[in-house]
């Protein structure tokens, strides 16, 4: 069986689904209206925040709510929620991800870039790039994050 035949029901009737997923995680900082404004006619909105709070999803908008909006209710509710155990170690270095973001090109978003060369998930992806943010070879113009020039 894949992953979407192990969805919940409930995601068959999103109203994000089909659309971009990097909509529903932007980078830190930056205004989520959009993503918001879907989230606001949803009709299973709830269950998506409930899945959100319970699975322990720590990055993106889920049922409507930013990561702190989240948190937040998660720590004044008595909703018992799985405690996620820290993944692997991230399989590049700095030096690599220095070297990876080196050769993107400045003109073009970085998340994109990254998650075609790396064959990962958008979530994968701006993981990577906020590291990389922190190292100092990305900047924020805009809505997006692109190799610093």
């Amino acid at each position: 069986m894949t992953a979407v035949q192990d969805a919940p029901e409930w995601r068959r009737y999103a109203a994000c689904r089909g659309l971009p997923t990097a909509l529903f995680y932007p980078p830190a900082d930056t205004p989520s209206g959009e993503a918001l404004a879907v989230c606001s006619r949803c009709p299973v909105r709830a269950a998506c925040e409930q899945h959100a709070v319970t699975e322990g999803e720590e990055y993106g908008i889920w049922g409507g709510r930013t990561e702190t909006e989240r948190a937040l209710a998660a720590r004044l509710s008595d909703v018992p929620r799985r405690t996620r155990q820290r993944g692997p170690e991230s399989a590049l270095t700095d030096d690599d991800l220095l070297d990876l973001v080196w050769h993107l090109d400045p003109k073009q978003p970085a998340a994109d870039q990254i998650r075609r060369r790396l064959g990962v998930s958008i979530p994968t992806a701006y993981k990577y790039l906020h590291r990389a943010r922190r190292l100092g070879v990305i900047e924020q113009r805009g809505r997006h994050l692109y190799p610093a020039s």
